[in-house]
């Protein structure tokens, strides 16, 4: 689909938001989100390329916890804050330190980011800090958007 068909079957749909995940070379290649408007879709900074991506199935977890929240680990970093900052934006969740979050909530979408090396966004499950998956790690983020 093009974009425009994209935005038009979004309209259908009464969609606020799109994420759209496309492929490259039979694998993962970016993430983008777009606002909904009258005028078709708006980029939603940042564009994440993708790197690597480990689906929930590979953790062999059965339960599916849920998570309306995003954490980051301690070390935190201004380029994981920027990306939590838009992230909790546009999904419109809370954003909330580890213990915060372990208070209220079962799982969270989780940011963390080793030695400014790559981003890595996982799932956790807060009361015993398991990784429960889909694991998404970004080789870049590209803030500047097309118009």
């Amino acid at each position: 689909m093009s974009l425009n068909d994209v935005a038009e079957r979004a309209i259908e749909f009464n969609a606020k938001k799109v994420v759209l995940v496309e492929r490259w070379k039979s694998g993962f290649g970016k993430i983008s989100l777009f606002a909904v408007t009258s005028n078709g879709l708006t980029y939603f900074p940042p564009i994440m390329f993708l790197s690597k991506v480990l689906l929930r199935r590979e953790f062999n977890k059965s339960k599916r916890n849920y998570s309306s929240i995003i954490t980051m680990a301690p070390e935190d970093s201004p380029k994981l804050e920027r990306l939590a900052g838009c992230l909790s934006q546009f999904f419109n969740f809370s954003n909330l330190s580890l213990d915060e979050a372990a208070e209220t909530h079962r799982a969270s979408l989780h940011l963390s980011q080793v030695s400014l090396g790559p981003i890595r966004v996982t799932f956790m499950f807060l009361q015993q800090m398991i990784e429960i998956g889909p694991r998404v790690t970004f080789s870049k983020l590209v803030w500047e958007v097309p118009q």
